[in-house]
């Protein structure tokens, strides 16, 4: 029997489902709709914590692709944060739940203090029902910000549909672009300018290389979508999205293509609703 919260979730997809006619072939959202009122996501939480989840990877991976936690926060600060700069404060059960510091003048202690009391209090679970986000134990911590003016950090996204890479997103943090790309390299869909004005530039052999880790990582996995990032000639793991943006994604997630890309990969794998 669903419970409240699970009937939401439900009728979030059903609602979502009858607002455009119906084709045959499932939107990536519906999937993802889906997926949020399967009770299984309750056992699933330790991938969506952020500590859990980097030991998790490296377990599989290593732990040179792994950014260690520098330290945790706990009540009021006592350490001298300025030695750790470049450094962001995160929340390990949430989303968006962070406070990059690049310099000393950015270092609040106000202001870190009273978003790591609200963000140990406050469940994410009750943002948008996600149920990976339940049962985590609440933990703020600071890691080392990737980036900078010299050698920006580049965002990848690699959705991967049972233990293969169908498409991934790079995302340049200086403007928020965003482009998706088959596995095979191909441009697919894009917002923002077109691809030959994307700044970045990764060589082919760290594409493959993060194809393969993001593989590794999502081999138990029907659906995940795993994040990386590339910074100085370096592959970084960034974490396990098991219900990206809880299925409010962009409209480029929509692009026919991309769509029938994962309706292809899935087939099979959405029972029906009804």
């Amino acid at each position: 029997m669903l419970g409240l919260q699970d009937c939401y979730s439900y009728l979030r997809f059903q609602n979502y489902y009858k607002r455009r006619p119906f084709t045959g072939e499932a939107l990536l959202p519906d999937y993802i709709y889906y997926i949020m009122t399967n009770t299984s996501l309750y056992g699933m939480w330790p991938y969506a914590d952020k500590i859990k989840a980097k030991r998790l990877a490296a377990n599989r991976i290593g732990n040179e692709y792994v950014l260690p936690a520098l330290c945790r926060i706990h009540g009021k600060l006592q350490d001298d944060l300025s030695l750790l700069l470049p450094f962001v404060v995160k929340a390990n059960n949430g989303s968006g739940r962070n406070i990059i510091c690049k310099t000393t003048s950015e270092i609040s202690i106000p202001a870190i203090g009273d978003s790591a009391t609200l963000w140990t209090k406050d469940n994410y679970y009750f943002a948008a029902f996600e149920k990976q986000y339940l049962r985590i134990p609440p933990v703020v911590f600071v890691e080392r910000y990737l980036g900078g003016s010299d050698s920006p950090c580049i965002e990848l996204k690699f959705f991967c549909v049972k233990g293969e890479v169908t498409v991934y997103t790079v995302i340049e943090r200086s403007d928020s672009l965003c482009h998706v790309f088959t596995r095979a390299g191909d441009l697919c869909a894009h917002s923002g300018h077109s691809y030959d004005n994307l700044t970045c530039e990764i060589p082919r052999n760290a594409i493959a290389k993060m194809i393969c880790l993001a593989e590794c990582l999502s081999k138990c996995f029907v659906f995940v979508r795993i994040d990386l990032y590339y910074w100085e000639n370096k592959i970084y793991f960034g974490e396990y999205t098991l219900t990206p943006q809880a299925g409010l994604l962009s409209p480029i997630y929509t692009d026919v293509f991309v769509n029938k890309l994962f309706n292809r990969c899935l087939q099979g794998s959405i029972p029906s609703l009804t």
